[in-house]
């Protein structure tokens, strides 16, 4: 999904980018992207990470494999 958003910006640019183009660059349905996204921010808050608190991707990493122990 990440590689196909970046096809995506690169080619369109910002503003005419939407998320129709990004699922069809992505071979995926819309509501898959939705998901995957969705997927995404669940990871990235049980590593700590929230729009309102962000953390940086090592700190992030640091608190999830010592949340495995």
């Amino acid at each position: 999904m990440l590689s196909a958003a970046f096809r995506v910006f690169g080619g369109y640019g910002y503003r005419r980018s939407s998320m129709d183009l990004m699922a069809q660059a992505a071979r995926m349905s819309r509501p898959a992207v939705y998901q995957s996204i969705d997927a995404a921010r669940r990871a990235a808050a049980s590593l700590g990470c929230s729009d309102r608190h962000p953390v940086g991707p090592r700190r992030a990493l640091s608190r999830g494999l010592t949340g495995l122990g």
